[in-house]
């Protein structure tokens, strides 16, 4: 199934331009119309696996109900999002695990695990359909020859199985408001959103905050002078003692203060589980990232040594705990070397906030 875009971008989006947008599905065997609806969609729809994906959304093709998703802070029912939010024009194609499209380059949503639109650079499909996917193939053939972008190249996508999670993570797309947080799972330095085995969707902290269909969330932090993501990657870097070893292969360094809204104003206090993730770095030594640790201005850790707790690098350590919390959740990191360097600074991989 195919589709190509009239125009480009979502700036039509809140005008509401798009809301008129009808789609009727007919039985092909009777010409019976089986439902026919306004469905606010931004391109030609496509039809795979039962169901009709119409950019935003997906609808049942038999009944016309709108496909829902859990989302992943809130834990509500929320209807499920697909998005090109990088560059909406041209075409897209669908199979029955995939939705390929052009995004800057090339960008494709795993509708199987559902974690959000993955995107690649080398190559960019044109503004005209010339792409068709199936059978764990995307292939695309010189069919742009009249395109002026350099990018429109022929070139074809084989989807592998592969053991761990890739290195470049997912933007995940679900609009409207993220509040009150049921559980939140935040990758401290990650470089994209990335779901787990178990399901649980972990999110980068920074945000695109206002974006009309990204999911969006208030989390602030605030660095020591010298402090930033660690990155490397769990491909290469083999993590112990985790199920979410993605998480502890990215971190912050140096994070003074984090600040993350968990209900509206006004809400009562509620009881959270807050666990807090930890992996040391290769070349730490005993005594050299020496910290406390603070919730809502309370110590919870007091000069607390990752190396020494794990006895070695690169093995997880999660530490839990039980808050009572209004509007915002606040971590603070203190280290207790009065002088800083970057070797010494505090150092955090995973943040969990969950309601009990």
């Amino acid at each position: 199934a195919t589709t190509s875009g009239a125009d480009k971008g979502w700036r039509m989006w809140p005008t509401g331009q798009y809301r008129n947008r009808s789609i009727a599905v007919h039985d092909g065997r009777t010409g019976k119309v089986l439902w026919n609806k306004p469905c606010n969609y931004r391109a030609r729809p496509l039809v795979t696996n039962g169901v009709v994906y119409a950019e935003p959304w997906g609808y049942d093709v038999w009944t016309g109900k709108q496909k829902m998703r859990v989302h992943p802070i809130t834990g509500e029912k929320v209807p499920m999002i697909w998005a090109r939010f990088t560059k909406q024009c041209g075409m897209a194609a669908a199979s029955k695990h995939f939705i390929f499209g052009r995004a800057l380059g090339v960008g494709y949503h795993d509708l199987l695990n559902d974690q959000g639109l993955y995107m690649f650079y080398h190559s960019r499909m044109s503004c005209t359909f010339d792409a068709t996917s199936g059978g764990g193939m995307m292939i695309k053939p010189p069919m742009a020859l009249h395109c002026h972008c350099t990018w429109s190249l022929p070139f074809t996508i084989a989807m592998g199985q592969v053991p761990t999670q890739p290195t470049v993570g997912q933007w995940f797309a679900q609009p409207g408001s993220s509040l009150p947080v049921k559980h939140l799972h935040l990758d401290l330095g990650g470089t994209g959103d990335r779901r787990s085995a178990k399901g649980d969707m972990w999110l980068k902290p920074n945000r695109v905050q206002n974006h009309y269909l990204l999911l969006g969330h208030d989390i602030k932090l605030t660095m020591y002078e010298g402090g930033g993501g660690v990155q490397r990657t769990s491909q290469y870097t083999p993590i112990e003692n985790t199920d979410v070893p993605f998480v502890f292969a990215t971190a912050v360094r140096g994070l003074k203060q984090c600040v993350v809204q968990l209900t509206k104003p006004g809400a009562p206090k509620q009881a959270y589980t807050v666990r807090l993730g930890f992996a040391a770095l290769p070349g730490d030594k005993p005594g050299q990232r020496v910290f406390d640790v603070k919730i809502n201005g309370k110590t919870v850790l007091t000069s607390f040594d990752i190396i020494k707790e794990a006895h070695r690098a690169d093995r997880a350590v999660w530490k839990e705990f039980e808050v009572n919390a209004g509007q915002f959740l606040t971590l603070e990191m203190v280290p207790k070397s009065g002088t800083l360097s970057v070797d010494g600074l505090p150092l955090i991989n995973g943040l969990q906030v969950l309601r009990r």
